[in-house]
């Protein structure tokens, strides 16, 4: 509960939100975070906190694995980070390290990425760490006004084959649940 207060405080940032939902949507505020961060937890499922390992106190961002709404069956990756850490590979760090949970301790079939298409930063992420751009689906509407989401994939098979985002761990940022 420590962290909802920082990560809506990033949620109010247009930068940040550019890509994903309107500033003051009240989904991204404290009680609509509150509402849907802890409901996966027994599932190993989730949003983590990133911090510097240097300075734990100090939040970056977080990372996610999180169902799919409308009950589909994929896991989806979620993340966000402040603006100013923007371009210093926190964000490839952490995905890497939750891609390990998701497949090695989870042993999830495969994990997704929804995200704009017109969010380059993303999907160049996405695509260094293995996942594979499918077709747009028509269903696959988010954001306010809606658009098509671009939906990514990175297959267990692929992750234990050597995908680019097991090769490297981090050890410079730490990940509390808090």
């Amino acid at each position: 509960m420590a962290d909802l207060q920082p990560i809506a405080a990033m949620n109010a940032d247009p930068e940040v939100m550019r890509y994903i939902a309107p500033v003051g949507d009240p989904l991204m505020g404290v009680e609509g975070l509150a509402r849907r961060s802890f409901t996966h937890v027994e599932q190993g499922l989730g949003y983590w906190s990133v911090s510097h390992r240097d300075a734990p106190e100090a939040f970056l961002g977080y990372v996610g694995l999180i169902p799919q709404r409308e009950g589909r069956a994929e896991i989806e990756l979620s993340y966000r980070f402040e603006a100013r850490n923007w371009g210093q590979g926190y964000a490839a760090e952490a995905v890497r390290s939750l891609l390990g949970h998701g497949f090695d301790a989870l042993a999830l079939r495969d994990i997704v990425i929804l995200t704009h298409p017109l969010n380059a930063a993303s999907l160049r992420l996405a695509e260094r760490l293995g996942f594979s751009r499918e077709a747009d689906r028509p269903s696959w509407m988010m954001g306010d006004p809606q658009f098509l989401c671009a939906f990514c994939r990175l297959t267990r098979a692929a992750w234990l084959a050597g995908s680019p985002a097991r090769a490297r761990s981090s050890d410079r940022i730490s990940y509390p649940v808090r």
